[in-house]
């Protein structure tokens, strides 16, 4: 079975299909079946349609389904021989019907979402997440492509954050050179992005138990661990602020990542050098309020707590992953 565009999504004036593709082993005849449902297991079509075949033939049918009012579907197509009850195959599968698209936002839309370009069971071909960015109407994503340009078309696409930075050299002036050169060419490929993220799923400390009322019990271990830490950040947050100081830059970004920045909060890391907190407590979706308000509420007091009273916090590459729910 072969979808009839990407991720079988289709606007209001696009025809729903799919194709069968048959190859047969012997000369024969098949009935292939195709059966739609509403979303509560409601019959809404169904068709069939006879096909003959010689040995070693192969064949495209196509199978349309009726256009419909916009919500999610689901099919499926089944194949029987000639004078038989029973289903050879059976393929289910589902597509979406969406509203006319009349968004006009462009790059400047805030809306991002989670790409790749083959990690994690992304589209490898960056045209393909292009369709579907098409359809939702998203401008940004984490990446898969090395510059704007390189997106090509009608429809412009950006990254939503430049990726954690890690300078190469031996040497503070090495790793420094290393690393301006490393911004400079983002921003001329990306020129319409706006943030950058500093660390990225890099663990943390010890839970800072000043949010509960207690103190952190800061060993010469732990002062050591907070030091290297905010010097990481201080290295990368710098090489932004030489050469793109219009970079907005959200650090933290590895899970709730209290324990990260309460190292460098601890460490006195410079109130200039960072411009919001980022969250990445990627999968806790059940419940919501856990999911949305817990993170970032913990973040806030820690910042607080600190004397970063106007630091806030803000969603980065993998905040919030849908669980199935039964």
């Amino acid at each position: 079975m072969i979808s009839g565009n990407e991720g079988n999504v289709y606007y209001p004036q696009e025809q729903p299909f799919v194709t069968a593709q048959l190859a047969a082993n012997k000369d024969g005849v098949i009935t292939l079946h195709g059966t739609v449902k509403d979303v509560y297991g409601k019959v809404l079509e169904k068709t069939s349609e006879t096909v003959s075949l010689k040995k070693g033939e192969v064949k495209d049918v196509k199978k349309n389904f009726s256009a419909r009012a916009y919500g999610h579907y689901y099919y499926s197509v089944s194949a029987t021989e000639k004078g038989a009850e029973k289903a050879f195959y059976q393929f289910n599968g589902s597509y979406s019907c969406l509203a006319p698209d009349t968004r006009k936002w462009g790059l400047e839309s805030p809306y991002m979402v989670w790409n790749f370009g083959g990690a994690h069971g992304t589209p490898r071909n960056p045209q393909t997440i292009l369709t579907f960015l098409k359809r939702i109407g998203v401008h940004k994503v984490t990446g898969g492509w090395k510059s704007e340009a390189a997106v090509g078309g009608d429809y412009p696409v950006t990254v939503a954050r430049f990726r954690f930075l890690r300078g190469k050299g031996k040497t503070k002036e090495e790793r420094a050179a290393d690393l301006d050169r490393q911004v400079k060419e983002l921003v001329k490929n990306f020129p319409h992005t706006k943030a950058a993220i500093i660390f990225h799923e890099s663990g943390g400390g010890p839970l800072p138990l000043e949010l509960i009322g207690e103190k952190t019990e800061i060993t010469e271990e732990v002062k050591k661990a907070d030091a290297a830490r905010a010097a990481r950040a201080l290295e990368v947050a710098s090489a932004w602020r030489r050469n793109a100081p219009h970079i907005k830059l959200v650090i933290g970004n590895s899970g709730y990542s209290i324990g990260l920045l309460a190292q460098l909060f601890r460490a006195k890391y410079p109130a200039n050098m960072i411009d919001a907190m980022g969250e990445e407590s990627v999968g806790m979706t059940s419940p919501p309020e856990r999911s949305v308000a817990y993170p970032s509420y913990m973040l806030r007091e820690l910042a607080k707590i600190y004397g970063y009273n106007d630091l806030m916090p803000e969603a980065c590459f993998e905040w919030k992953s849908r669980v199935r729910r039964t």
